[in-house]
């Protein structure tokens, strides 16, 4: 089967994929994906932190899925960008989330919405992940 997508739109389709891979990845609480996932030079800046490097982010990371029994991030909305000849310099993710976490007995979990903006490198990998909290 012939493929009629222009560049742009199966550029725009792998980063949907890569995304959608690294909110399941966040989602099973899984290190080992993420690793994989993340450039040795990731920022990571939310509503309560700033780090940077690959183990700096991994080890955020941990810390947060210590915190829960289990966590949930369900993209509502996922807009991708990829750079034109003189626009962005790298790939681009905007995501509105709803982010679920809590402790296994708990019944009502309301969730929180965020707004993820993820950069990603020309292997794509993660540079930058910017999460915003709000409604």
């Amino acid at each position: 089967m012939q493929d009629n997508r222009t560049d742009r739109e199966r550029k725009e389709a792998r980063l949907q994929t890569l995304a959608e891979n690294y909110f399941d990845a966040f989602s099973k609480k899984s290190i080992g994906r993420l690793n994989l996932m993340f450039a040795e030079n990731v920022v990571l800046r939310d509503w309560e932190h700033h780090v940077q490097g690959k183990e700096a982010v991994l080890e955020l990371n941990k810390s947060m899925f210590d915190g829960v029994d289990w966590i949930k991030a369900k993209p509502q909305n996922i807009v991708c960008f990829t750079p034109g000849p003189s626009t962005i310099s790298c790939d681009i993710v905007v995501a509105e989330l709803e982010v679920y976490a809590g402790a296994l007995d708990d019944k009502d979990v309301q969730p929180i919405l965020v707004t993820d903006i993820i950069e990603f490198n020309s292997e794509g990998k993660i540079i930058a992940l910017r999460a915003y909290k709000g409604n």
